[in-house]
């Protein structure tokens, strides 16, 4: 879903296939490397870099950006 997302709005075919070609070598890097899962991956960085808050500890409380 983040490749179409990212790739969807490019006009450019040329630059789209170059692109889907660059996004294809990072993806066979990473499942190439010690990471276990490439989606949990991508999970983990979203949320490092742009969740604010995170729920409390304490049972029933609600999701938070985290989560």
């Amino acid at each position: 879903m983040l490749k179409g997302y990212l790739l969807a709005n490019i006009d450019n075919e040329i630059d789209r296939d170059q692109l889907n070609g660059l996004w294809q070598k990072h993806i066979r890097q990473l499942a190439d490397s010690d990471v276990d899962d490439v989606s949990d991956f991508f999970k983990s960085w979203l949320r490092a870099r742009h969740a604010k808050s995170i729920r409390g500890s304490k049972p029933g409380e609600e999701n938070k950006d985290w989560e």
